[in-house]
């Protein structure tokens, strides 16, 4: 993740598709449902290099899903 934004910004959407797409494998089998939908949204090559990738959201999808884990192990 550290290096998206550079690839968002570089234009350089195969690499990024490419870590997207191992990030949604991840997180579906943490059953991270809402991190899956986000990226699902943006998976095709058209609709990322057209929108882009919201990183703001899912570095605050990623903080609500972390906080939920610290939740349930206190």
């Amino acid at each position: 993740m550290t290096g998206w934004r550079a690839l968002i910004e570089t234009g350089n959407f195969n690499q990024l598709r490419d870590d997207l797409h191992r990030c949604k494998g991840g997180a579906s089998l943490f059953g991270l449902e809402r991190i899956v939908a986000l990226i699902g949204s943006c998976e095709s090559p058209a609709a990322l290099e057209e929108r882009g990738f919201d990183l703001a959201t899912f570095e605050t999808e990623l903080t609500a899903a972390e906080s939920a884990v610290v939740v349930m192990t206190d």
